[in-house]
């Protein structure tokens, strides 16, 4: 209770992080006391902790506020973490310990140097945070900082779970050993990311203007901000237009005959960016991107064609962390046309195809492939945009703050007993700013599939704007076990569609959300959820930066409430501008052209006249040429409304839901009935001869024009033919509806039949 009354009071002095910048030395007293005991909370050793974020404060004397304790409780906790990556390394030199046990040691010092390395960009953050004004033009550098510092203390809290999960299969001998140690950095990360949390603002706000008064917004609604305007040319260049620095064939045409030899002697800590070509071809290796590796792109021919394999899994005695035939750590990675493959197959367990620890990282129409946890989302910010990922148990997992853009999920047959999942988010505290958002994809299901499960407490789903086949389980989602996390989840829906969308069976869990509001949806979009305006633009992949880039409807809606408006008249318009535009600058050349060879200097004169006409019209012109009615230039063409844009989008043909079905044998839903013919006027005369009639005639064989018309003077008749839809004639009771006889049929054959007057 006292420590309740301790926190009320943090949050009443200092209702955010901001306010209590601008006052640095008034927020001493009972208040900063309480937030040094609330960093060392729930702590093995307490008295020492105190002491050691005590001992650092003297440093921040001149400047003391909420971050002087966050940044003393950060440097206290890399210490800590330091402490447990000896501790764990004396481990590593017992020869009783056995081959899986040597491999989690090795994950464990890999993943607490993880936590170091974070908690380090924190530190970093933390001090730019306490020296660097908050108002005017500086705001949204802030807002990305704050970003960057949730998204590493979200990775530095879970890496430690990751280690003590790689004991599974083992006798616990060394994992009993080192918990105590790696749940004491996980208890002051967590209370770190805690304060921090709290003296800054609820973890989902409605993000302030950005345009500095000037009444324009400069975030692209296209690209998200971390990706430089170099990135994006790499991801739209064709790879013949491309600068590369190192090439990968398997038949000697480049420098390097392995992927893993050109990463190797790519540069370390590189701030700019390394692209590695890969010729078409199967790769077979596994390769381990270390986080020294930054800013390398990946560059191959496409899906299927450029194929890096491996069969790693469980079963071997390797840890699920060392399963990946590709895992990247290094910041600001990028992969284009890459298939990432686990041919392990359902039998063997956790085999991944890849891991992700790369901050800021993005794919672009890459595909993931493999059976039980084929993508590893393990940490931190990343980007999936045009990718095929295919598995059946939570093939889609891990730790990180994900976003997958208009990417196609495929199901594969899993082992008899085993319940296909897509997601099993691993989100571990509700402070943590993590989990998967499945946003305009397709979830193909051949298999009865769940959408997700709660791996860990409080996992985190979102799937925004998706189509959804029929095996798509009419309650969408699947415990873990039990009432697991059932009412701290949060899984989310909005705006779904097809045949395995709907709500009505859906889960009652007091954690699962039914999302009707926009705002709302808006949330969970790239540019909230991931900071992906400060950072994806850079990268060049295409996104879409909102959930409503394309509801034109609801643009319409708005512009009747203030006055009639056409949003589809906004396109004619700059397309009329444009020719316009271009009009008036030719009529302004020709009549320039129009003095050459001209004496005297009237030509000059009306030049200069012009000049400033010709000046406006040249920069309207270029400013309209980039002009697009809606937030996204994937617009949507006027003459198509949303629902006609996403059947248009949908790859595969048993993604959309028809009205009508035909097909050859007969087996689609299309009844109508079929006949020979019918009378268009009153002397209408049909014969029908020597034909392979089907049965889908239906049995009257003929039809009236109307139920009214005549049919006294019609002549319609059947000769000689075959099939279960002949000689039906006899079942209308027209009065010249009847079988003919040979003599009248040869009438009917076609060198007599124009001389023929029945």
């Amino acid at each position: 209770m006292a420590m309740a009354s301790k926190l009320f009071l943090i949050i009443f002095l200092f209702p955010s992080l901001e306010a209590a910048l601008q006052e640095p030395h008034q927020n001493t007293g009972q208040a900063m006391q309480a937030m040094i005991t609330r960093a060392c909370a729930d702590a093995e050793d307490q008295t020492s902790c105190l002491s050691n974020i005590q001992s650092r404060l003297p440093k921040y004397d001149r400047l003391q506020n909420v971050t002087s304790v966050l940044a003393a409780a950060i440097e206290a906790t890399i210490d800590q973490a330091q402490l447990a990556i000896g501790s764990v390394t004396r481990f590593a030199s017992l020869s009783s310990s056995s081959s899986r046990e040597q491999i989690a040691i090795e994950d464990c010092k890999e993943l607490l140097d993880f936590t170091v390395t974070e908690l380090g960009w924190s530190l970093g953050e933390m001090r730019k945070l306490r020296s660097s004004p908050v108002a005017g033009n500086n705001r949204r550098g802030r807002r990305s900082r704050e970003e960057d510092l949730k998204a590493w203390l979200s990775a530095a809290l879970g890496n430690q779970d990751t280690c003590l999960e790689g004991f599974e299969g083992t006798n616990r001998h060394v994992e009993n050993n080192i918990k105590g140690s790696l749940k004491q950095v996980s208890q002051l990360v967590n209370n770190v990311l805690t304060l921090y949390t709290q003296m800054h603002s609820l973890p989902f706000r409605v993000p302030r203007s950005s345009n500095n008064g000037t009444g324009k917004n400069n975030e692209s609604p296209d690209y998200p901000k971390w990706l430089t305007d170099g990135d994006k040319e790499l991801l739209v260049s064709s790879q013949k237009g491309m600068h590369v620095d190192a090439v990968v064939s398997l038949d000697e045409s480049g420098k390097y005959r392995s992927i893993s030899e050109a990463i190797f002697e790519a540069p370390s800590y590189s701030n700019r960016r390394y692209v590695i070509y890969v010729n078409k071809g199967v790769y077979h290796e596994n390769i381990d991107m270390k986080k020294k590796k930054t800013n390398i792109m990946l560059v191959g021919d496409g899906i299927g064609e450029t194929v890096i394999s491996g069969s790693r899994n469980f079963m071997q005695g390797w840890t699920t962390f060392r399963t990946p035939t590709v895992a990247v750590s290094g910041k600001g990675f990028i992969a284009r046309g890459i298939t990432f493959r686990n041919t392990a197959g359902p039998h063997t367990a956790q085999a991944v195809a890849l891991r992700v620890d790369s901050d800021q990282s993005a794919f672009y129409q890459c595909s993931m492939e493999g059976y039980q946890d084929t993508l590893y989302s393990h940490s931190l910010r990343q980007f999936y945009r045009d990718c095929n990922i295919y598995g059946t148990i939570d093939f889609l997992f891990g730790n990180g703050a994900a976003v997958f853009q208009n990417c196609n999920i495929y199901t594969r047959v899993p082992l008899p007993l085993q319940k296909v999942t897509v997601a099993a988010q691993g989100r571990k505290s509700p402070d943590q700013s993590t989990g998967f958002i499945i946003q305009d994809s397709f979830v193909y299901a051949t298999q009865p599939t769940y959408l997700g499960r709660p791996w860990k407490l409080f996992s985190r789903v979102v799937y925004l704007n998706t189509y959804m086949s029929q095996m798509v389980q009419p309650r969408g989602w699947l415990e873990w076990y039990g009432s697991f996390a059932l009412g701290t989840l949060y899984f989310g829906e909005y705006r779904n569609y097809g045949p395995g969308s709907s709500l009505s069976g859906r889960v009652r869990w007091p954690g699962y959300h039914i999302i009707q509001d926009p705002s709302t949806a808006s949330y969970f979009t790239v540019g909230r959820f991931i900071d992906g305006m400060s950072w994806l633009p850079a990268t060049g992949v295409k996104f879409s930066a909102g959930a409503l880039c394309r509801c034109r409807r609801r643009f319409q809606a708005s512009f009747n409430k203030i006055g009639r408006l056409d949003i589809n008249y906004v396109d004619k318009m700059i397309s009329n501008l444009k020719i316009w535009l271009s009009a008036t600058i030719t009529y302004q050349e020709t009549c320039i052209d129009g003095f050459e060879n001209a004496t005297g200097n009237a030509g000059e004169k009306v030049r200069n006249l012009l000049k400033t006409a010709m000046e406006l019209s040249s920069n309207g012109l270029a400013i309209t040429s980039h002009a697009h009615a809606l937030c996204c230039r994937d617009v949507i063409p006027s003459w198509l409304d949303e629902p006609q844009w996403k059947l248009h989008r949908t790859q595969m043909p048993e993604a959309v839901e028809p009205n009508v079905v035909v097909t050859e044998d007969g087996t689609g839903k299309f009844k109508n009935k079929a006949y020979l013919a019918r009378p268009w006027k009153v002397c209408s005369k049909m014969i029908i001869m020597e034909f392979y009639l089907e049965d889908l005639i239906d049995s009257d064989g003929w039809l009236p024009w109307m139920e009214t018309s005549e049919l006294s003077a019609c002549h319609y008749g059947e000769y000689n033919n075959a099939g279960p839809g002949a000689n039906m004639i006899g079942n209308v009771k027209w009065h010249d509806a009847k079988t003919i006889t040979s003599t009248c049929a040869n009438k009917y054959i076609p060198s007599i039949f124009l001389g023929c007057d029945e």
